[in-house]
C-alpha cells in the first residue's frame, strides 16, 4: 500500500510536454512540475538516492534469465537462443502493447514467462502481424528512455522527446562529463538516452561507468573519457541531472529470488494485468492432475477437465483478482501451486474539437493514473498527461494539445500487479 501510495502522490504532481488541462473547464489549474506534494517515504527496507539508482541500474541491467525456446530479437538480427544464460532486459519497443519491463508489468512478471514454455515470449512477436510494431521484437522488454526511467524511478512513459521539456531535467552548467554524477542522462534529443552510473578520475585518465539500453539487452559499461567524447560529441550530446535524485527508492525486497512454476502459470506470466474483456489464457505445465480451476475470492468461478498441456482460455466477466491453480477435483480443492491474475476494468470515452480532447474515464478496480495521447495506432506518443486528484474524482478531463500530431487516446490505470490502458480510441 505504501508504495501504490506513493505512486499517486507522485503521478498527480504534475502534466507534461504539450498536454496541458484547459482552465476554462477547471478553475484550480495545477502547475506543471509541481513537486509540493509529493513525499517520499523511508524505512529500513528502502535505500534512497543515488544508491537507489545505481541498485535499480543493476538489476535492469544484470537480471539473469535463461529462455526455454529460441526468442527472436530485431537487435541481434536473429534469437536469443534456448538454454543460454543471458544478462539484463531484452532491447524492445512494446510501447504499442505497454508492456515495458519495470515500468507497467514486474521482474517477476517477466521471469515466470521466461519460465513458461508456452508464454507469449514464445507465441507472439510484436514486430510482425498481427501487431507490426517499430523497433520491438520480444513481447516485454525496454529501450533507452525506459531503462532510464526504471532507474531514476521516473513511473510515467516519458521519451527522449519530453525530457528537456517535462521539467524534471536541468542541464548541467559545464557540459563536460567529468563533472558527471550517478543519475546523470546522456541526451540527444529524440533520439537516444543513456545514464551516467559513476565517473572514476585517476590522474591519467577519466572512465565512466554507463547505463544504456540501445543493443540485444540494457547493459553497463565502461568508456575513457576520449572514448566517450568520441561516441558522445558534446555537439551532439547533452548532459542532464534529474532534479529529485534524492527521493528514488528502491525496495530490497524486491531481491527475492523468483520461484519457476511447474504446474501452472498465466501466459503472460504470474501477477500479470489484463484489461476487461482481453483475451486470458492459462498455461498448463502438468499432467498429473485433472482439473483447472479459476477462484475469484475463494469462491470457484470456473473448472475445465485437463486434455493436454499449453494453453487454456479462461471466460473471465468481470474485473477483480483471480487465482488459477491444477487440483483432483472439479470443485476445487488442494492444490500445491498457483498463479494469480489482475482483470482491471477501463471506461474510457473521447471525444475532440480542434485542438482540444475531452475524455471521460473510471473503473471500478483501477486507479486513473495517465493520459497518453498517440501519434499512431503503435503507440508513438505525442504527449503525456498526469490525472491529479481533482480530474480523478471527476473523472474527466479537458487537454489541449499543442500541435496536430494526437491522433488516437489512451488511459493508463494502476492495479496491483502493473499498468493496463484501454483499447487506443481514435480521434
Amino acid at each position: 500500500m505504501i508504495i501504490q501510495r506513493v505512486l499517486l502522490l507522485f503521478i498527480c504532481a504534475f502534466s507534461l510536454y504539450s498536454c496541458k488541462k484547459d482552465s476554462l473547464y477547471l478553475t484550480n489549474l495545477v502547475e506543471a512540475n509541481n513537486f509540493q506534494d509529493y513525499e517520499s517515504t523511508q524505512n529500513e527496507e528502502n535505500i534512497g538516492g543515488k544508491a537507489a539508482v545505481l541498485q535499480r541500474a543493476k538489476k535492469i541491467s544484470t537480471f539473469a534469465w535463461t529462455p526455454l525456446s529460441p526468442i527472436y530479437s530485431h537487435k541481434l538480427n536473429g534469437y536469443f537462443e534456448a538454454n543460454r544464460s543471458y544478462e539484463g532486459i531484452p532491447y524492445s519497443s512494446v510501447k504499442q502493447l505497454d508492456k515495458f519491463v519495470g515500468l507497467e508489468v514486474s521482474f517477476e512478471t517477466f521471469i515466470s514467462a521466461v519460465n513458461n514454455p508456452y508464454s507469449v515470449l514464445y507465441t507472439e512477436n510484436v514486430g510482425a502481424s498481427p501487431y507490426n510494431g517499430t523497433n520491438c521484437s520480444v513481447y516485454y522488454g525496454s529501450v533507452c528512455s525506459a531503462t532510464v526511467n526504471y532507474a531514476l524511478n521516473i513511473k510515467l512513459p516519458i521519451t527522449t522527446s519530453m525530457y528537456k521539456s517535462s521539467g524534471l531535467f536541468k542541464k548541467i552548467p559545464i557540459q563536460n562529463i567529468s563533472n558527471a554524477e550517478t543519475g546523470d542522462v546522456i541526451l540527444k534529443e529524440n533520439y537516444h538516452a543513456l545514464m551516467v552510473l559513476d565517473v572514476k578520475k585517476s590522474e591519467t585518465d577519466v572512465d565512466i561507468l554507463l547505463l544504456e539500453s540501445a543493443d540485444a539487452v540494457a547493459k553497463e559499461y565502461t568508456l575513457s573519457k576520449s572514448s566517450y567524447e568520441k561516441k558522445f560529441p558534446y555537439r551532439d550530446w547533452s548532459i542532464y541531472r534529474y532534479k529529485r535524485i534524492n527521493d528514488v527508492e528502491y525496495d530490497l525486497s524486491e531481491e527475492n529470488n523468483f520461484e519457476r512454476h511447474k504446474t501452472i502459470c498465466m501466459s503472460r506470466g504470474d501477477k500479470s494485468c489484463y484489461r476487461l474483456n482481453e483475451k486470458i489464457e492459462v498455461s498448463v505445465l502438468s499432467m498429473d492432475y485433472q482439473y483447472l480451476i479459476v477462484e475469484n475470492e475463494d469462491s470457484v468461478i470456473y473448472s475445465t477437465k485437463i486434455e493436454s498441456k499449453g494453453n487454456v482460455s479462461i471466460p473471465i466477466s468481470k474485473p477483480g483478482k483471480y487465482t488459477a491453480y491444477l487440483s483432483h477435483e472439479d470443485l476445487g480443492g488442494v492444490h500445491e501451486e498457483s498463479t494469480t491474475f489482475e482483470v482491471i476494468e477501463t471506461k474510457v470515452s473521447c471525444a475532440r474539437s480542434g485542438r482540444y480532447v475531452s475524455v471521460d474515464y473510471s473503473s471500478s478496480n483501477g486507479i486513473p493514473s495517465y493520459i497518453v495521447i498517440c501519434k499512431n495506432a503503435k503507440g508513438g506518443r505525442s504527449c503525456v498527461y498526469v490525472i491529479t486528484d481533482e480530474d480523478r474524482f471527476l473523472g474527466h478531463v479537458d487537454i489541449h494539445l499543442s500541435d496536430d500530431s494526437g491522433k488516437f487516446c489512451k488511459v493508463f490505470f494502476q492495479g496491483e500487479y502493473g499498468l493496463v490502458s484501454n483499447v487506443p480510441i481514435e480521434l
